[in-house]
């Protein structure tokens, strides 16, 4: 029971972006409940091709193009059939370097550290996490939230994409095109509802996050940052998510 206790702790290192994402998810919610200055944010995918309510664009613009064209633009990642993605993540003075493999709705996660390499797999579909170290590994279910931060992860390095769905949850200061590792990007620096600062690099093809940085409003302490260093796309395989064969999984069960 010791290593498994333990297998759950790296999970959480692994995906400390997930918790970021959910913890920004959470505030805004909050905000918009004491509000009669925002309509509620309709967080529920009604396409029965993804499981994830960040999935779709439709009915969520209301009348500011300037923000909603980069809403659209971030949704465009979805239609990505496969990439390969390599990470650093600094979160809580903290850095890690992560590798993703992204195809359909499938998610897979290596983390290198000091004796060993982590892995996890996100079956969206089957909404089922299966996390392994060495020759143990685990089994869990995955939550509807856990499954949306899983892809905002993924494919905006941790970015909260709902900021972009109505006008009002960010103010854009600065706006302009440049290059970032040698793809066409929109920068973006702007001032979110609690006034914490948001760096972003978008790409214009893929509308995948490059980067993204939050700054405190207070500190300007650096809360978090994702940077990609190598992108590929089209160049995963099905066989990438193959469960190793020499591990024996125990399911963990759901209390």
């Amino acid at each position: 029971m010791k290593f498994y206790q333990k297998l759950l702790v790296l999970m959480l290192t692994i995906t400390l972006t997930l918790a970021f994402t959910t913890a920004c998810k959470k505030k805004q919610a909050s905000k918009e409940k004491g509000s009669d200055t925002y309509e509620n944010v309709n967080n529920t995918n009604t396409s029965s091709s993804s499981t994830s309510p960040v999935s779709s664009a439709e009915g969520k613009k209301k009348g500011d193009n300037k923000i909603s064209k980069y809403y659209d633009l971030l949704n465009k990642a979805l239609e990505l059939d496969s990439f390969y993605s390599e990470n650093t993540l600094y979160i809580n003075m903290t850095t890690m370097e992560d590798i993703y493999w992204v195809k359909g709705n499938k998610i897979k996660v290596g983390q290198t550290g000091s004796q060993s390499t982590d892995y996890n797999i996100f079956d969206l579909d089957k909404k089922e996490k299966y996390e392994w170290r060495e020759d143990k590994g685990v089994i869990m279910k995955m939550s509807e939230e856990e499954i949306t931060a899983a892809k905002s992860s993924a494919y905006w390095n941790g970015l909260y994409i709902e900021y972009f769905s109505e006008p009002g949850y960010v103010e854009i200061l600065t706006e302009r095109e440049e290059d970032y590792n040698g793809f066409p990007c929109v920068y973006l620096e702007m001032k979110n509802y609690e006034d914490d600062t948001l760096k972003v690099h978008i790409s214009k093809e893929y509308g995948v996050v490059m980067s993204y940085e939050h700054y405190n409003k207070d500190t300007d302490l650096k809360l978090l940052e994702c940077k990609r260093n190598h992108f590929e796309v089209g160049t995963v395989a099905d066989d990438e998510f193959e469960l190793p064969s020499d591990i024996n999984f125990q399911q963990v069960p759901t209390y």
